[in-house]
């Protein structure tokens, strides 16, 4: 995506978007190797196992994804769409996972349990984190509100076709939960068939192993999780609707922003 910008000479550069959005994109790329040392520093402090495992078919999907939505085809716009929804996925995800840590009658002992109540759920619902979201999502709509595509109805569509795909790949990355907040296998076969089984095992049976960094700054642990803390993360993205332009839910903001570009009316 930085080699999409053209920077142009301005006074007072640091307020112009196209400079914004490579401060965000150059901040994204620090924060994904200090998430690889941040992974490093918890694998060693909890005696976790780094794992070089290749990626499961939803990892691959959300390769692919990365590639075709920054390619030299896709616009900005496009590949600024699909960071902002992952990192906006991801901490709901971890913000919901938080909020079992109260519930939990005693402490665990178990250390993958206990990095992530000190290490990684505090990481991803820092507000160091959460201001990087929120960047992303302002930007989200500046360009969207502000594009000169000759093709920016089909490009917002597009846009709107993106974050619905992230929206699928995110349900399936986390496990489904049942009512009591415990991973139910059954509903995830019913729902997304047999092949999905090895994912939702890889990522709730405590295996004790991290793996690498992930994609756009949100490296995504394989520590393995049990109980409340793994379902809570599963409740969180199961409870997401995938929104539409009328819809008032937490990831309208941007949403409105490309549908309001695309039916050619001003942003609020």
């Amino acid at each position: 995506m930085l080699a999409k910008l053209r920077l142009p000479v301005v006074p007072n550069s640091q307020f112009h978007q196209t400079y914004r959005v490579m401060d965000l994109l150059i901040s994204a790329l620090n924060n994904i190797r200090r998430e690889m040392t941040f992974f490093e520093i918890t694998a060693t402090k909890f005696g976790l196992q780094m794992s070089d495992e290749p990626p499961n078919h939803i990892t691959r999907a959300y390769l692919d994804l990365f590639m075709s939505s920054t390619s030299s085809g896709a616009s900005l716009l496009e590949g600024m769409v699909v960071l902002w929804a992952t990192e906006h996925c991801y901490r709901t995800a971890w913000s919901y996972a938080s909020s079992f840590t109260p519930t939990l009658s005693t402490p665990s002992n178990e250390p993958h349990i206990v990095a992530l109540h000190q290490q990684l759920i505090p990481n991803w619902t820092s507000a160091p984190f959460s201001k990087f979201v929120d960047a992303c999502r302002s930007l989200v709509d500046e360009l969207a509100n502000t594009t000169t595509s000759p093709n920016g109805k089909e490009e917002m569509m597009r846009c709107e076709q993106l974050f619905e795909h992230v929206c699928w790949l995110e349900e399936r990355f986390w496990p489904d939960v049942d009512g009591m907040g415990e991973e139910d296998e059954s509903a995830r076969l019913a729902t997304h068939g047999t092949h999905h089984s090895a994912s939702a095992a890889a990522h709730t049976h405590p295996t004790h192993t991290m793996t690498g960094a992930g994609m756009g700054g949100s490296s995504t642990p394989g520590i393995g999780m049990s109980g409340g803390m793994s379902s809570g993360m599963g409740a969180g993205m199961a409870g997401m609707e995938t929104p539409s332009r009328e819809s008032g839910g937490s990831f309208s903001g941007a949403l409105n922003g490309i549908a309001e570009a695309a039916n050619g009316t001003p942003g609020s």
